[in-house]
C-alpha cells in the first residue's frame, strides 16, 4: 500500500510539477551591470523585472526619489551613477496599471576609478589650454 502510494505521489509530481513552476511568481528587481559586483564607469546598464501589470517605473540614485519621475516601463535602460567612488545604490519603484504602487527595489555596485588615466594637452600662448 505504502509503495503504490509512493508511485500515486511520484507520478503527480511528474505530471503536475513542471505546470507549477511555470506559473511560479517571481520577486521584482532591479540589476546593474546583470549583477556585477564593480564597475570603473557611471554609465552601466540596469535590468527590471517589474511587478504584475507593471505600466510604468520611476527610477533614482536618490532613496526618496526626489530627482525622479515617473516613465514607462522598460526592461533595460542606460544609467549613469552618481559621481564617486565607492558603492553606489540604484532605487525603483513600479506602478501596475490600476496606479498601485510597489515597495522600494535596489541594488547596489561598486564605482571604482581607474588607477591610472592618460591625458593629452597642448600649452598655446601661455594662458590658453587645449585638451586634444
Amino acid at each position: 500500500k505504502k509503495n503504490q502510494v509512493l508511485l500515486w505521489l511520484i507520478l503527480f509530481i511528474t505530471l503536475f510539477g513542471g505546470i507549477l513552476k511555470v506559473g511560479a511568481y517571481e520577486e521584482p528587481y532591479v540589476s546593474i551591470n546583470k549583477g556585477g559586483s564593480s564597475t570603473q564607469t557611471r554609465k552601466v546598464t540596469l535590468y527590471f523585472l517589474g511587478t504584475e501589470n507593471v505600466k510604468e517605473m520611476k527610477v533614482s540614485n536618490i532613496a526618496d526619489f526626489s530627482d525622479a519621475n515617473w516613465e514607462a516601463f522598460k526592461t533595460t535602460k542606460t544609467w549613469y551613477l552618481e559621481h564617486g567612488s565607492g558603492y553606489q545604490t540604484v532605487y525603483v519603484r513600479f506602478k501596475n496599471k490600476a496606479g498601485e504602487v510597489s515597495n522600494i527595489y535596489r541594488d547596489y555596485i561598486l564605482l571604482s576609478s581607474p588607477s591610472q588615466m592618460g591625458v593629452d594637452f597642448e600649452i598655446v600662448d601661455d594662458i590658453w589650454c587645449k585638451i586634444l
